[in-house]
Protein backbone atom coordinates (compact mmCIF):
# COMPACT_ATOMS: atom_id res chain seq x y z
CA UNK A 1 0.00 0.00 0.00
CA UNK A 2 1.22 3.65 -0.45
CA UNK A 3 3.58 4.87 1.96
CA UNK A 4 3.97 8.73 2.87
CA UNK A 5 7.34 9.86 4.91
CA UNK A 6 6.43 13.42 5.53
CA UNK A 7 7.91 15.98 8.53
CA UNK A 8 6.20 19.20 10.06
CA UNK A 9 7.53 22.11 12.15
CA UNK A 10 5.45 24.23 13.72
CA UNK A 11 2.01 23.03 11.99
CA UNK A 12 4.03 23.84 8.32
CA UNK A 13 5.94 21.50 6.35
CA UNK A 14 8.83 20.81 6.98
CA UNK A 15 12.28 18.60 5.95
CA UNK A 16 12.95 15.65 3.50
CA UNK A 17 8.91 14.29 2.36
CA UNK A 18 8.50 10.99 0.08
CA UNK A 19 5.68 9.19 -1.16
CA UNK A 20 5.55 5.62 -2.67
CA UNK A 21 3.52 3.73 -5.45
CA UNK A 22 1.39 0.70 -4.42
CA UNK A 23 4.16 -0.80 -6.08
CA UNK A 24 6.99 -0.01 -4.02
CA UNK A 25 8.50 2.74 -6.65
CA UNK A 26 8.66 6.13 -5.45
CA UNK A 27 5.77 8.65 -6.81
CA UNK A 28 6.92 11.87 -4.89
CA UNK A 29 10.17 13.97 -3.23
CA UNK A 30 9.35 17.45 -1.94
CA UNK A 31 12.32 19.00 0.25
CA UNK A 32 10.93 22.14 2.51
CA UNK A 33 14.71 23.66 3.75
CA UNK A 34 14.05 28.17 3.83
CA UNK A 35 17.87 28.11 4.07
CA UNK A 36 17.92 26.95 0.49
CA UNK A 37 14.63 27.26 -1.28
CA UNK A 38 12.47 29.53 -1.48
CA UNK A 39 9.59 29.85 1.38
CA UNK A 40 6.20 28.05 0.21
CA UNK A 41 8.15 26.96 -3.43
CA UNK A 42 9.94 23.74 -2.13
CA UNK A 43 12.70 21.17 -4.21
CA UNK A 44 10.17 19.17 -5.79
CA UNK A 45 10.35 16.17 -8.27
CA UNK A 46 7.17 13.08 -8.94
CA UNK A 47 7.75 9.81 -11.22
CA UNK A 48 5.35 7.68 -12.41
CA UNK A 49 5.20 4.05 -11.42
CA UNK A 50 7.61 2.95 -13.93
CA UNK A 51 10.10 5.27 -12.57
CA UNK A 52 9.56 8.03 -15.11
CA UNK A 53 10.16 11.70 -14.21
CA UNK A 54 7.01 13.53 -14.48
CA UNK A 55 7.47 17.18 -13.16
CA UNK A 56 10.07 18.68 -11.14
CA UNK A 57 10.40 22.48 -9.63
CA UNK A 58 12.90 24.37 -7.91
CA UNK A 59 13.54 28.06 -6.60
CA UNK A 60 16.43 29.37 -4.66
CA UNK A 61 16.35 32.35 -2.17
CA UNK A 62 16.39 34.95 -4.60
CA UNK A 63 13.26 33.73 -6.65
CA UNK A 64 14.74 32.43 -9.55
CA UNK A 65 13.80 29.05 -10.46
CA UNK A 66 11.95 26.57 -12.94
CA UNK A 67 8.92 24.24 -12.74
CA UNK A 68 9.39 21.33 -15.73
CA UNK A 69 6.45 18.85 -16.75
CA UNK A 70 6.95 15.93 -18.62
CA UNK A 71 4.83 13.42 -20.92
CA UNK A 72 4.84 9.89 -20.41
CA UNK A 73 7.49 9.43 -23.18
CA UNK A 74 9.63 11.74 -21.45
CA UNK A 75 9.69 13.96 -23.48
CA UNK A 76 9.86 17.85 -22.25
CA UNK A 77 5.73 18.90 -22.01
CA UNK A 78 6.42 22.39 -20.27
CA UNK A 79 9.06 24.87 -19.21
CA UNK A 80 8.66 27.62 -17.25
CA UNK A 81 11.48 29.67 -16.22
CA UNK A 82 10.99 32.09 -12.81
CA UNK A 83 13.45 35.01 -11.82
CA UNK A 84 11.26 37.30 -9.16
CA UNK A 85 9.51 34.63 -7.30
CA UNK A 86 7.02 32.46 -8.11
CA UNK A 87 3.59 34.74 -8.55
CA UNK A 88 5.34 35.96 -11.98
CA UNK A 89 6.73 34.26 -14.87
CA UNK A 90 9.35 35.44 -16.77
CA UNK A 91 9.04 32.33 -20.24
CA UNK A 92 7.07 29.37 -20.94
CA UNK A 93 7.88 26.94 -23.49
CA UNK A 94 5.40 24.47 -24.31
CA UNK A 95 6.19 20.83 -26.49
CA UNK A 96 4.79 18.62 -28.68
CA UNK A 97 4.72 15.09 -27.62
CA UNK A 98 7.78 14.15 -30.27
CA UNK A 99 9.76 16.86 -28.98
CA UNK A 100 8.86 20.00 -31.31
CA UNK A 101 8.52 22.94 -29.83
CA UNK A 102 4.46 24.40 -29.40
CA UNK A 103 4.37 27.43 -28.17
CA UNK A 104 6.64 30.07 -26.54
CA UNK A 105 6.31 33.33 -24.21
CA UNK A 106 8.14 35.97 -22.71
CA UNK A 107 7.43 38.12 -20.36
CA UNK A 108 10.02 40.77 -19.51
CA UNK A 109 11.59 39.90 -22.41
CA UNK A 110 15.50 41.08 -22.99
CA UNK A 111 14.54 40.50 -26.74
CA UNK A 112 11.47 41.55 -29.68
CA UNK A 113 9.67 38.40 -29.68
CA UNK A 114 7.33 38.13 -27.45
CA UNK A 115 5.19 34.73 -28.51
CA UNK A 116 5.43 32.38 -31.08
CA UNK A 117 3.15 29.41 -31.73
CA UNK A 118 3.98 26.20 -34.75
CA UNK A 119 2.05 23.14 -35.37
CA UNK A 120 3.78 19.61 -34.46
CA UNK A 121 5.82 19.71 -38.05
CA UNK A 122 7.44 22.97 -36.88
CA UNK A 123 5.30 25.41 -39.41
CA UNK A 124 5.33 28.74 -37.75
CA UNK A 125 1.73 29.45 -36.91
CA UNK A 126 1.72 32.85 -35.17
CA UNK A 127 4.68 35.38 -34.25
CA UNK A 128 4.22 38.26 -31.62
CA UNK A 129 7.01 40.99 -32.17
CA UNK A 130 6.12 44.04 -29.12
CA UNK A 131 8.89 46.69 -28.04
CA UNK A 132 9.43 50.14 -26.04
CA UNK A 133 9.61 53.49 -28.62
CA UNK A 134 12.13 55.82 -26.63
CA UNK A 135 8.88 58.15 -26.76
CA UNK A 136 7.53 55.99 -24.33
CA UNK A 137 5.04 54.33 -26.73
CA UNK A 138 5.15 51.06 -28.15
CA UNK A 139 5.13 49.07 -31.02
CA UNK A 140 3.62 45.60 -31.98
CA UNK A 141 4.03 43.68 -34.93
CA UNK A 142 1.85 40.13 -35.30
CA UNK A 143 1.86 37.22 -37.71
CA UNK A 144 -0.49 34.47 -38.25
CA UNK A 145 -0.97 31.33 -40.75
CA UNK A 146 -3.06 28.91 -41.91
CA UNK A 147 -2.20 25.65 -41.36
CA UNK A 148 -0.21 25.24 -44.50
CA UNK A 149 2.47 27.89 -43.80
CA UNK A 150 0.64 30.36 -45.75
CA UNK A 151 0.66 34.02 -44.30
CA UNK A 152 -3.06 34.56 -43.04
CA UNK A 153 -2.64 37.83 -41.71
CA UNK A 154 -0.29 40.62 -40.29
CA UNK A 155 -0.71 43.23 -38.35
CA UNK A 156 1.23 46.37 -37.15
CA UNK A 157 0.50 48.91 -34.63
CA UNK A 158 2.39 52.24 -32.90
CA UNK A 159 1.38 54.20 -30.34
CA UNK A 160 3.14 57.25 -29.03
CA UNK A 161 2.44 60.64 -28.60
CA UNK A 162 -1.14 60.18 -27.76
CA UNK A 163 -1.10 58.56 -31.69
CA UNK A 164 -2.33 55.70 -32.49
CA UNK A 165 -1.25 54.34 -35.99
CA UNK A 166 -2.84 50.84 -37.06
CA UNK A 167 -2.24 48.37 -39.92
CA UNK A 168 -4.29 45.37 -40.76
CA UNK A 169 -3.42 42.81 -43.58
CA UNK A 170 -6.04 39.78 -44.47
CA UNK A 171 -5.23 37.07 -47.07
CA UNK A 172 -6.84 34.25 -49.04
CA UNK A 173 -5.37 30.93 -48.39
CA UNK A 174 -4.05 31.14 -52.13
CA UNK A 175 -1.56 34.02 -50.62
CA UNK A 176 -3.50 37.15 -52.26
CA UNK A 177 -4.60 40.17 -50.31
CA UNK A 178 -8.06 39.50 -49.45
CA UNK A 179 -9.01 42.80 -46.68
CA UNK A 180 -6.69 45.91 -45.69
CA UNK A 181 -7.67 48.24 -42.60
CA UNK A 182 -5.57 50.88 -42.15
CA UNK A 183 -5.74 53.64 -39.26
CA UNK A 184 -4.23 56.74 -39.97
CA UNK A 185 -4.70 60.43 -38.88
CA UNK A 186 -7.65 59.07 -37.42
CA UNK A 187 -9.17 57.98 -40.59
CA UNK A 188 -9.81 54.38 -40.23
CA UNK A 189 -9.32 53.14 -44.13
CA UNK A 190 -11.44 49.69 -45.53
CA UNK A 191 -10.37 47.70 -48.76
CA UNK A 192 -11.48 44.77 -49.77
CA UNK A 193 -10.10 42.53 -52.92
CA UNK A 194 -11.20 39.67 -55.16
CA UNK A 195 -9.27 36.28 -55.28
CA UNK A 196 -7.87 37.74 -58.23
CA UNK A 197 -6.58 40.55 -56.56
CA UNK A 198 -9.50 43.21 -58.20
CA UNK A 199 -10.64 46.21 -55.99
CA UNK A 200 -13.92 44.91 -54.39
CA UNK A 201 -14.48 47.98 -52.33
CA UNK A 202 -12.82 51.21 -50.68
CA UNK A 203 -14.49 53.40 -47.83
CA UNK A 204 -13.08 55.29 -45.16
CA UNK A 205 -14.36 56.56 -41.84
CA UNK A 206 -13.73 59.09 -39.78
CA UNK A 207 -15.78 60.13 -36.08
CA UNK A 208 -17.45 56.62 -37.51
CA UNK A 209 -18.42 58.68 -40.70
CA UNK A 210 -18.01 58.19 -43.83
CA UNK A 211 -15.37 60.49 -45.30
CA UNK A 212 -13.57 60.55 -48.81
CA UNK A 213 -14.09 57.89 -51.31
CA UNK A 214 -16.47 55.39 -51.57
CA UNK A 215 -16.16 53.00 -54.01
CA UNK A 216 -17.09 49.04 -55.38
CA UNK A 217 -15.93 47.21 -58.43
CA UNK A 218 -16.52 43.79 -59.98
CA UNK A 219 -14.31 40.95 -60.18
CA UNK A 220 -12.94 42.27 -63.52
CA UNK A 221 -11.13 45.18 -62.19
CA UNK A 222 -14.11 47.60 -63.58
CA UNK A 223 -15.35 50.28 -61.25
CA UNK A 224 -19.28 49.78 -60.84
CA UNK A 225 -19.80 52.46 -58.04
CA UNK A 226 -18.09 55.56 -56.43
CA UNK A 227 -19.09 58.55 -54.88
CA UNK A 228 -17.24 61.10 -52.64
CA UNK A 229 -17.81 61.75 -49.34
CA UNK A 230 -17.07 65.61 -48.07
CA UNK A 231 -16.60 66.81 -44.15
CA UNK A 232 -18.91 69.24 -42.95
CA UNK A 233 -17.78 71.36 -40.47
Amino acid sequence: FPVTIAEYQYGAESGHWLGYHENGTLKYERIYDSSKFYYGFPYAREWSESGLLLSEKQMDLSGKGYERNYYPNGKLKVSIQYTVGPSEVTEKKEFFDNGQLKQKTYWRAKNDTIAAAYDSTGLLLLLNLSKRLPSGGYAQHMEYYFDNGVLKQISDVESANNETTQNVKMYYPNGSLHKELDLKNKVNSNFEYYTTGKLKSEKHYKDGKLVGLWQEGDSLGMIIKSCEYMSVS
